[in-house]
């Protein structure tokens, strides 16, 4: 037979009470877990994006333009990030060697001219404002004409 409403008891208020205060701190309890996660801004290197070694004739562009990834520390990639490129080693010369990470948090140099002998080339890649941090390296094989 089915239970109907005029046969239940009504609840002690003590009881509904307790119910009342069980059902608002669980509610407050929930509200604290949903709290919004800061995104990692903070740099921690920069990765390749581009060959490391290529070649080319002397006093010519390489190819593919040095370019690195930016990322944080969870390996994502940061937007807005100063990269620096430097000739390190050839005499060569860049275009574009102040860059800022895109939305992919890729920077690339605008271009990398070998220098005047054969043989290595080298740039280098800085993220700014990281102290201690090992740059991207890249290198080229200057090649007679």
């Amino acid at each position: 037979m089915p239970c109907t409403t005029s046969q239940l008891m009504p609840l002690p208020p003590l009881i509904r009470l307790r119910g009342c205060l069980l059902i608002a701190s669980t509610l407050a309890l929930l509200s604290c877990l949903h709290t919004e996660i800061e995104p990692d801004l903070t740099p921690v290197g920069a990765v390749p994006n581009a060959p490391l070694m290529q070649s080319a004739t002397v006093g010519t562009a390489v190819p593919i333009p040095p370019s690195v990834k930016v990322i944080n520390r969870a390996g994502q990639p940061l937007t807005g990030i100063s990269v620096t490129f430097t000739v390190e080693f050839g005499g060569g010369s860049l275009t574009g060697a102040a860059q800022t990470s895109n939305a992919q948090g890729i920077a690339t140099v605008g271009s990398w001219t070998l220098g005047p002998q054969p043989g290595q080339n080298t740039v280098a890649a800085t993220v700014q404002g990281l102290e201690g941090h090992i740059p991207a390296t890249f290198s080229a094989t200057g090649t007679a004409p």
